[in-house]
C-alpha cells in the first residue's frame, strides 16, 4: 500500500536531476495551437474530430 512517504515524483527522470519541465508545459501548449491553427484552415473546427491528413490548404501552409 502507497502512503506520502513514497516519492512518486522523483521516479521522473527531470525531478532528481534538476532538468526544467518548464519546456514541456510550453510545447504542449504551442502543440495544441498549432493543432487549432490548422484545423481553422481545414475548416473543421471541432478539435477533436479534426482530420487534416491529405488537406491541400493545410499541406500548402505547412511549407
Amino acid at each position: 500500500m502507497r502512503t506520502e512517504d513514497d516519492f512518486d515524483p522523483g521516479a521522473k527522470y527531470h525531478i532528481p536531476s534538476s532538468t526544467p519541465y518548464i519546456r514541456y508545459f510550453v510545447a504542449f501548449i504551442l502543440q495544441f495551437q498549432f493543432h487549432k491553427a490548422l484545423c481553422e484552415i481545414a475548416n473543421q473546427p471541432v478539435l477533436y474530430t479534426c482530420d487534416i491528413d491529405g488537406n491541400k490548404e493545410v499541406g500548402d501552409k505547412i511549407r
